[in-house]
């Protein structure tokens, strides 16, 4: 009834679109042995697409979707989510965006639970990044909604040049 052996499928498309654009779509799949009941595959498609009229004004959106079925968990098997984000990317280092966001809840109170919200994100050079984002997440059961803000700072190792 368990699986022992994990394995991880990808599978991508991409082309060009008009003179300033591109499209991506695929789908991973992962199946093996699960930290919750005996087994799990994982299904993930998306799709991307890119309209950049210049270098430095890159409109782009993607939408990802993942379902997890697990064995072992009686009503609770299956779950899944999809989210879409919208970004605007002008002058190389500034970034606008929106996120919203559909889940199963997989703790009580179980429901699907929607969350948007608008960020905004500073790239200071290659390897670092600030981001400040809004979130509203709707009630679940007899909780509130939720409401929070975010703030993160992101470094990475590696090439130290200024973005031009």
């Amino acid at each position: 009834d368990t699986l022992d052996l994990t394995y991880l499928a990808t599978l991508d498309y991409s082309r060009d679109l008009f003179s300033s654009g591109s499209f991506e779509s695929g789908v991973s799949v992962a199946q093996g042995p699960s930290p919750f009941g005996q087994s799990e595959t994982l299904e993930e498609p998306y799709i991307q697409f890119q309209y950049a009229p210049t270098q430095r004004k890159i409109w782009t959106w993607n939408t990802e979707a993942m379902l997890a079925e697990r064995r072992g968990l009686g009503s609770e098997d299956n779950k899944g989510g999809v989210y879409t984000f919208l970004d605007y990317n002008f002058n190389l280092r500034y970034h606008i965006g929106l996120l919203k966001d559909l889940a199963d809840q997989a703790v009580a109170p179980y429901g699907k639970r929607l969350s948007m919200g608008p960020n905004a994100t500073w790239f200071l050079s290659d390897n670092m990044r600030m981001r400040c984002q809004y979130a509203h997440s709707t009630a679940l059961g007899g909780e509130k909604p939720e409401e929070k803000v975010t703030l993160q700072a992101t470094f990475s190792l590696g090439n130290l040049k200024q973005m031009d």
